[in-house]
């Protein structure tokens, strides 16, 4: 009696994955976490920083399985500190996880590789960090020419990457 109930939800199902799917599977929160400067000499400007940072929300915004979930990053960053622990991915992991319920952070960095010419190669370094294990679940990396369609579509790539 309960094979034949189940066996037309199961034909449904068959016919329409995503509906099937969408039931069933809600998509992974994400935060992007603030895009960090890792050069000694130069410094990055921050429209550049803010460029990278959106396109990755973006980017987030492409894809079925993720949601991008912004969060206060001073805020977290204060809370990790006034607990006496210093700002680790991890710790910033457990803080973004227990305040907002983020399935994963995605840090980034930007290095300048040509300064020379008004900054205009860079590369962006990712890692998909997990809140629940507190490790990295994959790093990549892109380089791209400092103007924002060229950040935009470095980012897109960057993203895809990621979330594979």
């Amino acid at each position: 009696m309960r094979i034949k109930s189940f066996l037309p939800l199961l034909c449904v199902a068959m016919l329409f994955p995503s509906i099937a799917t969408a039931q069933f599977f809600e998509p992974s929160k994400v935060v992007v976490w603030d895009v960090y400067d890792n050069n000694s000499n130069v410094v990055v400007e921050r429209a550049t920083k803010y460029e990278i940072y959106s396109s990755m929300i973006s980017a987030l915004a492409q894809s079925d399985n993720y949601v991008a979930f912004e969060c206060n990053s001073h805020a977290i960053e204060q809370h990790v500190v006034s607990q006496g622990l210093t700002l680790t991915p991890s710790n910033i992991a457990s803080a973004v996880r227990a305040k907002y319920g983020s399935d994963y952070i995605i840090f980034t960095t930007i290095k300048v590789l040509d300064s020379s010419n008004a900054y205009a190669k860079i590369l962006i370094v990712s890692e998909f960090f997990s809140t629940r294990t507190l490790q990295v679940v994959r790093a990549a990396y892109v380089e791209a020419e400092n103007d924002v369609r060229a950040i935009s579509t470095a980012c897109a790539k960057l993203v895809g990457d990621l979330v594979r």
